[in-house]
């Protein structure tokens, strides 16, 4: 008996002292609806997201549907409503993914708190988003 309860003091002193020096296990949860009201991106110097984002995984829950519209200074001719799908983003996936938008290949990147998604612009620093999470 005295053995289990200093085994259960020891487990104790060990969790206090994981969430003390700051270790996490956070998990990232890409779905939900973004705002890309405070983002940096110019639309007058590049092809921006326009206002919402949203990322959804439909049934039959094997895809992520990610859907949102450009504006600014955006190719010609192109659709600026996107509704793209990609294999399914799962807490196991990670805190990045990558999607094809008008032949360029754009990373993005979810903060560990899952509040806010950075895309990278497509590799132009001043097109870099920032969209917080609404819901």
């Amino acid at each position: 008996m005295k053995n289990q309860v200093i085994s259960v003091i020891e487990t104790i002193i060990i969790l206090f002292t994981i969430q003390n020096i700051g270790i996490s296990a956070a998990l990232p949860y890409w779905c939900g609806l973004y705002s890309a009201r405070y983002s940096p991106c110019d639309p007058q110097q590049c092809c921006c997201i326009e206002n919402l984002f949203y990322i959804s995984t439909p049934y039959p829950f094997n895809e992520t549907s990610i859907r949102f519209r450009f504006e600014g200074r955006c190719p010609p001719n192109v659709n600026l409503q996107i509704d793209a799908r990609i294999p399914r983003l799962t807490t196991t996936s990670g805190f990045s993914t990558s999607l094809s938008v008008f032949g360029q290949q754009v990373q993005l990147t979810l903060s560990e708190d899952s509040r806010l998604l950075t895309s990278n612009g497509g590799g132009n620093a001043k097109c870099v988003e920032q969209l917080r999470r609404l819901i």
